[in-house]
């Protein structure tokens, strides 16, 4: 049972660096990488039977997956933000360009050719 909650918990912080590294390489690799670094060496001291050791680097990689976590979601954030500005100004920038295109439309008309 023990075995199982473990497995749980380690497949839970998997999940979460997996979801932030897929937009966390783009906004922190450096900290992605250290954080899939710190759970890679925790797994090796807990495969090596250091046990405390590793129960007490586990317990700090929380602090570090949230900490990645939270970066990843003010990226989101700040990209969304960005996201909604460009294209609330998108329908004046396409009626601008479509007067321009009735405007030359409008002359090569009236030219004689």
């Amino acid at each position: 049972m023990a075995q199982g909650r473990r497995r749980h918990r380690d497949q839970g912080g998997r999940s979460r660096v997996r979801c932030c590294s897929s937009g966390g390489r783009q906004i922190r690799a450096d900290q992605v990488k250290t954080v899939a670094d710190a759970i890679a060496a925790t797994k090796d001291l807990f495969a090596k039977g250091n046990y405390t050791q590793a129960l007490a680097d586990a317990q700090a990689l929380t602090g570090k997956i949230t900490a990645l976590g939270d970066a990843a979601a003010a990226k989101k954030a700040e990209l969304t933000k960005n996201w909604e500005d460009m294209s609330a100004g998108l329908p004046g920038v396409v009626e601008a360009i479509k007067g321009r295109v009735d405007i030359l439309s409008q002359a090569r008309s009236c030219r004689p050719g």
